[in-house]
């Protein structure tokens, strides 16, 4: 089990190796820390800096400063609230102390001071640096100070601030999603898009993830419904994609979006296929994109329409080329082999365009570069499997690059990783291999005695 302490037992050895042991206060503070390394207390939630006004950490100076804002000039308060974001913006123990401190009530009073054009901003930037990775303070006057920044389009830096606290607010905390949602945060994010776009991608995206563990059912297909039906969010992130030298987060964004295969269909009639192919044949384009693109179109292969108008296009040779000229690159190598293996599943002619530009021997080369990969070795192995699945005449030109060994290799290279052992086996079975099949338990034979 892991030993943790509190900020002031930890605050209390280093005043102790101060007193004590004449140390000066990084000194103490190294000493302290080392004291307690050694007796296996975790410390990540400790502030260990030496940054503050005699006993108190900094950032207690300056909320305590911020509490009794009404003796200070607008100068102070941004100057307080300036170092608060910046100690905020260090890590999770500083948020964690601020919380403590009431750090959370005292910069939303600040923010909501609509008389204080600067001070306010201040609040509100240092309130996003809060919220961010420490989400559950949030509450309907975090809202309000939301709805402020939001209510003027044309103050760019108070829209800018307001979005990132509604982005810090709702990454990994579903309740808070949910608030924001029955709230109408969509509508207002309507109204800032058009300058905003990149910042309103990134919650579009955040409030469409299900990844609070503490909540075992969310509500992300619908959010994603809402946002893509009732406020056009496909074609807007299509539209901001043209043109636009880093359109990741837009191509994020719509892969997060695209839930349903209908909505896979609309990319298509948005002309967001064209968009794509586009980006691919840039010669320049940066890796992250590329990886992104790729994902963008597994997402789309989930549509049998857009499966064969992909093959109708004529560029699978495109993809392949791709992957074979970032080899190295394990992002764009997981995100390529799996778009390959969303496209020839259950479509023999797409698996054809795939070998016909070498896919074969590129699928090989990626999974023995990467095999010490697991994630990237199950894209490999999926693809391979759906390449063979339906155009069995395939299998001969995958033995002949010994993929056999190289598949019970990435078996045993990954004995407790279950995905892969079960992705080797199934394309063993599916190339017509040897499979080893181990058996968990056999019974002994033995009477049966009633009692």
């Amino acid at each position: 089990m892991v030993k943790v302490i509190e900020q002031e037992t930890f605050d209390a050895v280093v005043q102790e190796n101060i007193e004590e042991f004449d140390l000066s206060k990084e000194e103490a503070i190294k000493d302290a820390i080392s004291q307690f390394e050694a007796q296996g207390v975790n410390l990540a939630n400790i502030v260990t800096s030496s940054d503050g006004d005699g006993d108190q950490h900094i950032v207690i100076v300056a909320l305590n400063c911020l509490a009794l804002d009404e003796a200070m000039s607008e100068e102070k308060i941004v100057e307080h609230c300036s170092t608060v974001k910046s100690e905020c913006s260090k890590g999770l123990a500083e948020k964690i102390m601020a919380t403590k401190h009431d750090g959370y009530n005292i910069l939303v009073k600040v923010a909501l001071k609509d008389d204080l054009e600067k001070a306010s901003l201040a609040a509100v930037q240092a309130l996003a640096a809060f919220l961010q990775a420490n989400p559950d303070p949030f509450d309907e006057n975090c809202f309000n100070v939301i709805m402020l920044c939001l209510s003027d389009p044309d103050d760019a830096e108070m829209v800018a601030a307001g979005l990132d606290v509604a982005l810090a607010s709702c990454v990994r905390h579903e309740q808070n999603r949910q608030n924001l949602m029955r709230n109408k945060i969509l509508d207002y994010l309507d109204k800032v898009y058009d300058k905003h776009a990149e910042a309103v991608a990134y919650i579009w995206q955040a409030l469409v993830q299900d990844d609070d563990v503490r909540v075992p059912f969310g509500k992300a297909h619908d959010t994603a419904r809402e946002i893509v039906e009732e406020h056009n969010a496909q074609g807007k992130l299509i539209s901001s994609m043209k043109g636009n030298k880093n359109p990741s987060i837009y191509l994020a964004c719509l892969s997060s979006l695209t839930v349903r295969n209908e909505y896979c269909q609309h990319v298509a009639e948005n002309d967001g296929l064209v968009c794509l192919f586009d980006l691919l044949s840039d010669p320049d384009q940066k890796p992250q994109v590329l990886k992104e693109v790729l994902l963008l179109f597994k997402t789309l292969a989930g549509n049998d329409n857009l499966k064969r108008e992909i093959r109708d296009s004529q560029k699978i040779c495109v993809f392949v080329s791709i992957i074979s000229q970032n080899v190295a690159n394990k992002g764009i190598c997981h995100a390529g082999a799996s778009m390959l293996a969303a496209v020839c599943l259950r479509t023999p002619e797409n698996a054809q365009q795939v070998i016909d530009a070498g896919g074969a021997e590129v699928l090989v080369q990626v999974l023995a570069t990467h095999v010490k990969n697991a994630v990237v070795a199950v894209g490999c192995i999926s693809a391979m499997r759906n390449i063979v699945s339906r155009s069995k005449n395939f299998t001969e030109l995958f033995v002949k690059l010994d993929v056999e060994e190289l598949l019970n290799q990435t078996g045993a290279m990954h004995p407790t990783e279950f995905a892969v052992c079960d992705a080797v086996k199934a394309a063993l079975r599916d190339m017509g291999l040897k499979v080893h099949l181990k058996e968990e338990w056999t019974g002994k034979k033995g009477q049966v005695v009633s009692s």
